[in-house]
């Protein structure tokens, strides 16, 4: 069994027992040392035809651990809003749908900043935090440095929404309210990772 998921691109690296995984996988042995890393993201970058994902066998917690230690790790949060007519809040940043999420400033707590954002790059207000959704990972690199960003994300409601405004100095261009039992989630051109969370929505 799996207990995080990180992905590379669109293709996730599970972390956890190859012994009930199913699906197309490449196996990946124990991460004991930076170059065992630097091998895992090699592999997730050049897979092959028809893989499902990395798995990648051992202690889980060691393996994770591992790959933070080896790459540039940041933290973020965001929210999946909806409204009060139930639909929910999607953004298009540099091309691609997206949900409203950002880095963490000094010393607020996960809810302040995945708040924050939501206000900041959507103009929306009047939000409420209602349950917690699973964390995201995802790996990318800048300047020949990897980069591992974990993002906490929330579910919320808002009661304010109709003057919502994109923040286009963070690239938003547009804002839009669906209808989450018609968005068809595996043909929305998305990541990897809100896919994944959208799906457990």
């Amino acid at each position: 069994m799996y207990t995080r998921i990180v992905h590379v691109g669109d293709l996730p690296l599970y972390f956890g027992n190859s012994s009930s995984s199913k699906g197309n996988l490449i196996h990946f042995d124990e991460l004991m040392t930076p170059e065992d890393v630097a091998g895992l993201i090699q592999v997730a970058l050049d897979p092959g035809k028809n893989v499902e994902g990395v798995m990648v066998n051992g202690d889980a917690v060691h393996n994770f651990s591992m790959l933070m230690r080896s790459v540039h790790f940041l933290k973020a949060a965001g929210g999946a809003v909806f409204n009060t007519e139930g639909n929910l809040l999607l953004i298009r940043r540099l091309g691609k749908w997206d949900l409203p999420k950002g880095k963490f400033e000094d010393e607020e707590t996960d809810e302040e900043c995945a708040m924050r954002e939501v206000e900041e790059e959507c103009a929306v207000r009047g939000l409420q935090i209602k349950h917690k959704l699973p964390d995201t990972y995802h790996m990318y690199s800048i300047n020949g440095q990897w980069n591992l960003k974990k993002t906490i994300w929330f579910k919320m409601s808002t009661s304010d929404w109709q003057n919502y405004k994109p923040q286009t100095e963070e690239d938003i261009d547009e804002i839009r309210w669906v209808r989450l039992d018609v968005l068809d989630v595996e043909k929305l051109d998305t990541y990897a990772t809100i896919r994944y969370l959208l799906r457990a929505l």
